[in-house]
């Protein structure tokens, strides 16, 4: 090989390690990182979407007042745990919080949601529950982990709903929450009794302190809804709307 051959080599070779560096950054700015949450060792994959980190897995941490659904374990390592309101408020990683309000309507907009129907209850969208949906085009990923009554310790809607809290109250006794249902296509918003057992979303804290704090003191009395069959909640929108 004479010399110009050798250099063209050594050229491409350090060009190739440095592109193998600068790729996972890359990806990290498109589409997240992998978080080792240092507590338990688990590991949860990332996603930006609408200029704001979340977790692209539910929660798994162990707390107190969280739970596997029906008490097996291994719903939580393919579903998460389902935390009381309370008990979600303190369970994300340092540096990471319960999703808010604020940020799920960021989302919902980005989304394409209309800026009029954000704050409605009930259904709202078009098609934005399916791009969040495993095989959607985010990589939110949702599993259908369902929820934990309150009333009597029961379980429901493991493989049917998504249902997550938010940190933002809507009254002292509720808070607001997303729900997704594997055969609907919208996203479902309203407030939830605290003591039910739901799943949780982290965000990546943006500034030193997070807005959790800010999003709970913008507090809005809403209808005093459970967790619903979809045809029981359509039928409390309605009715609460007419």
């Amino acid at each position: 090989m004479n010399r110009c051959g050798a250099v063209r080599l050594i050229t491409a070779i350090v060009l190739f390690a440095l592109a193998s560096i600068a790729w996972p950054q890359r990806m990290d700015e498109h589409r997240g990182m992998m978080l080792l949450d240092s507590r338990d060792g688990q590991r949860y994959p990332t996603v930006m979407l609408a200029d704001i980190l979340w977790f692209a897995r539910d929660l798994n941490y162990a707390t107190p007042e969280s739970f596997c659904y029906a008490d097996v374990e291994k719903n939580c390592s393919v579903y998460g745990r389902l935390y009381r309101w309370e008990a979600a408020l303190s369970a994300c990683p340092a540096g990471w919080h319960v999703s808010t309000e604020y940020e799920w309507q960021l989302l919902e907009r980005w989304l394409g949601i209309e800026e009029e129907y954000l704050e409605n209850f009930g259904n709202r969208g078009t098609d934005q529950a399916t791009r969040l949906k495993v095989g959607g085009d985010t990589g939110f990923n949702v599993t259908y982990g369902g929820w934990r009554r309150w009333e009597d310790g029961e379980y429901e809607a493991l493989g049917e709903h998504a249902a997550y809290w938010e940190a933002t109250d809507s009254s002292f006794d509720r808070a607001w929450h997303r729900d997704v249902d594997v055969e609907d296509d919208m996203i479902w918003r309203s407030p939830v009794i605290k003591p039910y057992a739901l799943s949780v979303r982290c965000v990546k804290n943006q500034f030193e302190e997070d807005n959790t704090s800010e999003a709970r003191e913008n507090v809005t009395e809403a209808p005093h809804w459970g967790i619903k069959t979809l045809a029981e909640r359509i039928n409390a929108s309605v009715a609460s709307t007419g």
